[in-house]
C-alpha cells in the first residue's frame, strides 16, 4: 500500500463518507457527514484491530418491510384500475392482491437469506491503556484549568456580560408562555442574544477522544483492506518492541457545517411539540434558525476578505482560505478573528512552523485561556505530525 493513501470504507453504523489512511505510526480516520466532518489521528499503540464476520442488519429490516410492501403494491394497482376502468372485477382483485402477497413473500425470503449470510468486517476499538490515559487526562484538566484543548472564545466585555445576564433572565420567560403568550417572543429575543454571545471564535473543535468503529470489507477492496490491516498489525508489533514511550493521545478535529447544524437542531425542536401536543413549542425551531440568521447578519459587517476566508475554510479549501485571510491580516493587522483563522488555516495545511509564528503575533490580542487552548491544539498537532514523519525528529515541543 502507498504511504498516506486513503481507503474509502463503509461504516457498519452511520452514513456519510469515511476514509482511512496510514502514515508513519498514525492511523487517520476521516469522516464527512451531513452536519460536520471529523478527522481523528490515532497512534497505533492506542487501539486494537481484528477482522470478524457480522450480520447485515439492513437486510433484516428490508425483509420485514417487504411483507406489507407487496400487498400495498397490489392495492395501488387496484386503485389505478378503479381510476381508469371503474369497477374492479373479482379476477383482477384476486390477481392483484395475490401477486402482491407473493412478491412480498418472495422479497422477504430473499432478504432474510441474505441477512443470515454474514459479511467480513474490520473492527477497531480503544485499548485499556488509552482509556486509563483519558481518565488521567480528565483529572489533569480538572486540576489545571483551562481544558488543554478547549475552544478559543472571545474575552467578554462588560457589555457582553450585561447582555448575557439579561439573556439568562429572559430565558426563564418560556415558563410564562402557558399564561402570557407574549412571553414567547421575549424568550426568542433573549435566546438569540444568549446564543450569539456564546459563539466561539474558533472554527474547529479539537479533543482527544475516539470510540469504537467497524467497517465492511467490500469485495472490490478486499485486497487493499487486507493489506491495510496487515500493515497496521506489523507496525503495531514494531512499535511494541521499540523503547519509545507513547504519550500522545489520539487527536480529533471537528469542522462543522453551520447551516446543516442549525437545521438539525431545529428539527430536534419538533420532538417536544409532538410529544407534548403543544403547537406553540414549534416556536423553539425558530431559535437556532434566527440565531444563525442574526450571526449571518452581523457577519456582513466583517471585511470581505474575512467572509471569503470563512467560506473557503468551511468547505475545506485551505489554499483559498489562506490567501484571503493572509491578505486581510496584512491590511488589518489588528483583526483578532482574522488572526485566529489564519493560525487554524495554517494548522490545517500542516504548516505548523508558520502557524506558531502567527500564533505568537496574535497572542497579545487573546486572553490567557484562549492562548493556552490554542497553543495546546498547536502542540498536539505538532506531536501527531512528528509521529507521521512530517516534522523533523527530535523536535522540541516546548
Amino acid at each position: 500500500m502507498i504511504e498516506g493513501e486513503r481507503l474509502i470504507v463503509r461504516l457498519v453504523q452511520g452514513g456519510g463518507t469515511t476514509a482511512l489512511s496510514l502514515q508513519g505510526d498514525v492511523l487517520t480516520y476521516h469522516h464527512a457527514g451531513r452536519v460536520f466532518t471529523e478527522t481523528i489521528d490515532i497512534p497505533l499503540p492506542w487501539f486494537s484491530i481484528k477482522q470478524r464476520r457480522q450480520f447485515q442488519g439492513r437486510f433484516l429490516i428490508i425483509s420485514l418491510l417487504s411483507l406489507p410492501l407487496g400487498p400495498a403494491l397490489g392495492g395501488l394497482a387496484l386503485a389505478v384500475w378503479y381510476f381508469i376502468h371503474g369497477n374492479v372485477p373479482d379476477l383482477v382483485l384476486a390477481v392483484a392482491m395475490g401477486s402482491g402477497a407473493a412478491l412480498g413473500g418472495l422479497l422477504f425470503l430473499v432478504y432474510l437469506i441474505r441477512f443470515f449470510i454474514r459479511r467480513a468486517t474490520v473492527q477497531i476499538w480503544p485499548k485499556e491503556e488509552y482509556l486509563e490515559a483519558t481518565v488521567n487526562a480528565a483529572k489533569n484538566r480538572q486540576q489545571n484549568s483551562p481544558e488543554p484543548l478547549a475552544p478559543v472564545r472571545a474575552p467578554l466585555t462588560w457589555k457582553d456580560r450585561a447582555f448575557i445576564e439579561g439573556g439568562i433572565v429572559v430565558l426563564s420567560l418560556p415558563f410564562l408562555a402557558m399564561v402570557t403568550p407574549w412571553a414567547v417572543p421575549g424568550f426568542l429575543v433573549g435566546a438569540l442574544l444568549f446564543q450569539h454571545l456564546r459563539r466561539d471564535i474558533s472554527f474547529t473543535r479539537a479533543d482527544r477522544m475516539f470510540s469504537e468503529f467497524s467497517f465492511w470489507v467490500e469485495n472490490h477492496q478486499k485486497r487493499e483492506t487486507e493489506e491495510l490491516v496487515a500493515e497496521i498489525l506489523r507496525r503495531q508489533d514494531a512499535a511494541a518492541k521499540s523503547q519509545d514511550e507513547w504519550i500522545e493521545l489520539p487527536l480529533r478535529v471537528m469542522l462543522f457545517r453551520p447551516w446543516r447544524m442549525t437545521l438539525a437542531v431545529a428539527a430536534m425542536c419538533v420532538i417536544p411539540a409532538l410529544t407534548m401536543e403543544n403547537p406553540r413549542l414549534l416556536l423553539l425551531c425558530a431559535i437556532p434558525i434566527a440565531s444563525h440568521a442574526l450571526y449571518g447578519l452581523l457577519h456582513l459587517f466583517e471585511p470581505e476578505p474575512y467572509r471569503t476566508a470563512v467560506r473557503c475554510f468551511r468547505r475545506g479549501d485551505w489554499d483559498g482560505a489562506y490567501q484571503a485571510v493572509a491578505a486581510l491580516v496584512e491590511a488589518m493587522p489588528g483583526h483578532r478573528k482574522g488572526r485566529v483563522l489564519l493560525v487554524e488555516t495554517l494548522m490545517q495545511q500542516n504548516r505548523l512552523d508558520d502557524a506558531e509564528d502567527e500564533f505568537a503575533k496574535a497572542a497579545d490580542m487573546l486572553d490567557d485561556n484562549s492562548i493556552r487552548s490554542l497553543w495546546a491544539s498547536l502542540r498536539a498537532r505538532r506531536e501527531m505530525a512528528h509521529r507521521k514523519g512530517i516534522c523533523p525528529s527530535g523536535q522540541d515541543w516546548g
